[in-house]
């Protein structure tokens, strides 16, 4: 997993890619972003 922001870029677009394919649910607030995995 790469380090810093380029691996929190990295992070944020798997977890993009996988909500956009049903797998994981993104809530986003200011300070965090929490993902919970879709039954």
């Amino acid at each position: 997993v790469p380090d810093g922001d380029y691996g929190r870029e990295w992070l944020r677009g798997l977890l993009s890619d996988l909500a956009d394919d049903g797998l994981v649910g993104i809530d986003e607030t200011e300070d965090e972003v929490v993902a919970r995995l879709q039954k």
